[in-house]
Formats: structure tokens, C-alpha cells, sequence
């Protein structure tokens, strides 16, 4: 098995922000569900900005 401090860590961008942010207004899709909780909002934008890379 692979342990979980040898996980490569999901990071984010500025096309995932600007996906969350089109579906938060209801014009995206999904994917911007980081948390898989049905509910694109402020939880999604906050995994995404701290695991923000370039």
C-alpha cells in the first residue's frame, strides 16, 4: 500500500477557480465540487486556495 504521507497532493489554478466561479453563479458544471459535498461555495474555494499551485 501507499501511505498517506506519500499521496502526490491535488493542487489548483486559475482555470479551476474560474470554474468554480461560473458554477457557483449556475452557469458551470460539477467539477468545481472539490469537497463532493453537492454544493459549489465558499468550503470548495477554501480546498482550493489552500492547495493553490502554478
Amino acid at each position: 500500500g501507499v501511505c498517506d504521507a506519500c499521496e502526490i497532493p491535488i493542487t489548483y489554478n486559475l482555470t479551476n477557480f474560474i470554474s468554480a466561479i461560473t458554477n457557483w453563479l449556475g452557469i458551470g458544471n460539477t467539477e468545481s465540487d472539490v469537497n463532493s459535498d453537492g454544493v459549489v461555495n465558499t468550503r470548495d474555494l477554501g480546498v482550493m486556495m489552500s492547495n493553490w499551485g502554478n
